[in-house]
């Protein structure tokens, strides 16, 4: 009994290190994702607007869907051809 509890503490321990490695790699990829889309919209003559991913998990226990936001001023472009 002790051998499987001594197993169990490894195995959480390496879940938790393999749980914050995944989500530092998800943070770097939200960074991608970000600087991408905005390059993006810049091609598009929308280069001031700004996209940024928000994780709602961040510093959460609760499960809670990731969401993200868009801003920029439409009012330059916007009946433009």
């Amino acid at each position: 009994m002790e051998e499987l509890e001594a197993e169990q503490k490894m195995l959480l321990v390496k879940l938790g290190e393999q749980g914050q490695s995944l989500s530092s790699q998800r943070r770097a990829a939200a960074l991608t994702l970000e600087k991408s889309i905005e390059t993006e919209l810049g091609d598009l003559h929308m280069s001031g607007a700004r996209f940024k991913w928000i994780s709602a998990a961040t510093g959460s226990k609760r499960r809670k869907p990731a969401r993200w936001r868009a801003s920029g001023l439409l009012s330059e472009w916007a009946g433009t051809d």
